[in-house]
């Protein structure tokens, strides 16, 4: 038998040493399960998969790691669903962009860029005409809520409601090109 392939239990992955080199072993039970090694002897588990023979494999980290038991069934999970082709790490980035807060996305926007004191003024004055979306994670904004917010601040003048739609728009484009290039 392999020393780098073998039936995971408890007391095997227990067993491998930390050589000081970082190593992969492959669970000869689940196709695509493996237990990397770091130098340290820290384990982590996952799924490498080739979809539907692509040549970019997929790497999805599993992380109920209690019980061999909840190893396995957590990788039975992932290997089925990038079997339906479902691409677990992209689920998971739309579900973490989508719950972040339009305050906090704001705030990362404003930061990551190189704004005159003007500029930062006018965006938070901007912000300030979003009202309670503020603290709202951007998944419940929809564009008709956007619609009637924009409708309403035109009656205060087209230049305010231009303002606010850019601003939202830029900040949406930003957050998405976030999870797009991670």
């Amino acid at each position: 038998m392999d020393k780098t392939q073998f039936k995971f239990t408890l007391a095997r992955l227990k067993a491998m040493p930390a050589t000081g080199k970082r190593y992969v072993v492959r669970d000869t039970e689940i196709s695509g399960l493996q237990c990397r090694v770091s130098p340290t002897g820290e384990r982590s588990f996952s799924i490498y998969k080739r979809p539907r023979g692509r040549p970019n494999p997929i790497r999805v980290k599993i992380h109920n790691t209690s019980s061999i038991a909840a190893i396995q069934s957590e990788a039975i999970a992932v290997i089925s669903d990038l079997a339906s082709g479902i691409n677990p790490n992209e689920r998971n980035k739309a579900e973490l962009i989508l719950s972040i807060t339009l305050q906090d996305a704001f705030n990362q926007f404003v930061a990551s860029k190189k704004l005159a004191k003007n500029s930062i003024r006018n965006y938070k004055k901007s912000m300030d005409y979003m009202g309670a979306w503020k603290d709202r994670p951007m998944r419940d904004i929809t564009r008709m809520m956007v619609l009637e917010r924009f409708n309403k601040l035109e009656e205060r003048g087209p230049a305010v409601a231009r303002e606010m739609g850019r601003l939202l728009s830029a900040v949406w484009n930003f957050q998405n090109a976030l999870t797009d290039n991670d």
